[in-house]
């Protein structure tokens, strides 16, 4: 799908607040040896509306039209990538930023390879650029529908573990 000029604007303003951030002080990478850096061809990190246009000609990354995505692309890597061009699915996991209301979350498509969910609790700085990040979000329809739809997939998830649980 094609992004608007404003949808690519927010995007790059959602990139620019969560940048300098990450959900803990060190490398959480370090609990699970990079597990999310771990791709193949056949997993990735979902792009956001209006990401693509700007991520496809860094040369880090492949791309693929993915039906688990909303319509919208996945990006592949090769198990690292210079930060500064990471996907905002990279820069939030295991996180995902609620529009309405405003709010974070924290993602379980991830529960299976991210000790973060249950073994931490994410500095107080990085909460504070999520909670930007879903506030400019809200305000571009593109991005709302999106976080909406996959906010309904991840509370899909929520009550499948509830199922389970019982």
């Amino acid at each position: 799908m094609e992004a608007t000029n404003k949808t690519i604007g927010t995007v790059k303003r959602c990139r620019e607040i969560l940048r300098s951030v990450t959900p803990l002080k060190n490398d959480c990478g370090a609990l699970c040896g990079g597990a999310c850096c771990a791709g193949d061809d056949r997993t990735g990190m979902g792009l956001f509306p209006g990401e693509y246009e700007l991520l496809k000609g860094c040369g880090e990354f492949r791309f693929f039209d993915s039906e688990g995505n909303f319509g919208y692309k996945t990006a592949v890597c090769g198990g690292r990538c210079d930060r500064e061009n990471r996907p905002l699915a990279c820069m939030i996991f295991p996180y995902f930023p609620v529009v309405d209301p405003v709010d974070m979350r924290a993602d379980l498509r991830a529960a299976a390879i991210c000790p973060l969910l249950i073994s931490r609790e994410p500095q107080s700085g990085f909460i504070d650029a999520m909670l930007r990040v879903a506030e400019l979000m809200s305000g571009d329809e593109a991005l709302r529908d999106y976080a909406g739809s996959v906010n309904s997939e991840i509370d899909e998830l929520y009550e499948l573990y509830k199922k389970l649980a019982d």
